[in-house]
């Protein structure tokens, strides 16, 4: 798609995960730094919890063991480059982030999600690892175009709670494959 229509597509979903957040006060957030080649940017609202001052924490991944961390940020110069060169916090001035609890939002990127969660990644595993022991709410997000009605799911695979795109949010309801 061209960079106005993915602009435009961005600050709705932006919207709509805004008033999701509003609705539901969480205590912080989980959520990558986006890819804006290939992912929903979550830019707009990462800045909207910075101004808001909802507890925000962006992954440290682990690729020896394709496992992540989240660390608090409070700006985005907390961010430096990290796994693939994305964003990811820099753990000499971000603290680790507690995820045990059961009020946090969690945004899971994804290629494709399927209308009950689950979704296409990227291939790593990363999050397949964490969402099982994330007691908190995992939303997916995605372009509505790229909603499937099916997709490869493996044994170890795991719905989100909600799909989130540009028209809006819905229930997915977390299960296993």
């Amino acid at each position: 798609m061209d960079r106005a229509e993915k602009n435009r597509l961005d600050a709705a979903v932006a919207g709509h995960l805004q008033r999701f957040a509003e609705e539901h006060r969480f205590s912080g957030v989980l959520t990558y730094v986006s890819d804006d080649r290939l992912e929903v940017s979550t830019k707009a609202f990462l800045q909207f919890c910075l101004q808001q001052r909802i507890p925000a924490a962006v992954p440290f991944c682990r690729p020896e063991s394709c496992e992540m961390d989240f660390y608090r940020i409070t700006s985005l110069s907390d961010l430096r480059p990290g796994y693939y060169g994305l964003p990811e916090p820099d753990r000499e001035r971000c603290a680790l982030f507690p995820v045990e609890r059961d009020d946090i939002l969690c945004l899971v990127p994804g290629l494709a999600f399927t209308r009950d969660g689950f979704r296409l990644g990227f291939g790593k595993g990363f999050y397949d690892r964490f969402l099982p022991r994330f007691p908190g709410i995992s939303v997916g997000l995605c372009y509505e175009g790229f909603v499937e009605s099916s997709l490869p799911i493996d044994d170890y695979d795991l719905s989100v709670d909600f799909l989130l795109t540009e028209n809006g949010c819905t229930a997915a309801r977390r299960q296993e494959a």
